[in-house]
């Protein structure tokens, strides 16, 4: 009886918060509407008409032919986005999983990388991003560089610290039974990070 009751709480709970959702967005278009009315279209625009140049402008827009755009209106500009976004997140991910392989493997190159990950965590992508730009223009390969390298940045940490709250008995275990300890790596350790 109580979790049905708890059911139809939670159920009216969301139908509230739906309809206050609906009902901001029912005001602030009306406010919205009303402004336009008052100041004009030169002052602000009407809800309509920014909703119809938004569309537009997905296939052609004038304004970012002018600005050396192209004529392709800004949708081929958030696919090339969307296209380095994920080549950076896929090379850091590969990035940072090699990494943690060779720190499962050996714990000379984790002790050794360690260090030098942990300072660079601390530069802010808005300092290095002037840099990439200037070593390598405005090209694909400096955007996709940024991304992995806080990809990198962002998972290897973590990993490490998985790494090393592997239970030792679990390690000792596997030696005993004749594991190797690229066995062990893999079986053991690499299985801890994936959390």
């Amino acid at each position: 009886m109580a979790v049905a009751t708890a059911g139809i709480g939670s159920a009216h709970a969301r139908w509230v918060s739906a309809g206050l959702a609906f009902l901001g967005v029912i005001l602030v278009l009306g406010l919205w509407t009303a402004g336009f009315l008052w100041l004009g279209e030169s002052r602000l625009p009407s809800p309509v008409t920014v909703a119809y140049r938004f569309f537009t402008t997905f296939t052609s827009s004038p304004e970012i032919k002018l600005q050396g755009g192209g004529s392709g209106g800004f949708l081929p500009h958030v696919i090339a986005t969307a296209w380095h976004f994920l080549l950076g997140t896929l090379s850091g991910l590969v990035l940072a999983g090699v990494g943690l392989v060779l720190a499962a493997r050996f714990r000379a190159f984790s002790a050794t990388f360690e260090p030098f990950v942990a300072i660079l965590r601390t530069i802010p992508p808005l300092a290095l991003a002037p840099f990439l730009i200037l070593w390598f223009g405005t090209a694909t390969i400096g955007q996709v560089l940024l991304v992995a390298f806080y990809v990198f940045v962002m998972i290897y940490p973590p990993g490490v610290a998985a790494l090393s709250r592997v239970e030792p008995s679990l390690i000792d275990f596997a030696s005993t039974l004749g594991a190797s300890r690229s066995v062990t790596a893999w079986e053991i350790m690499l299985p801890a990070v994936i959390p």
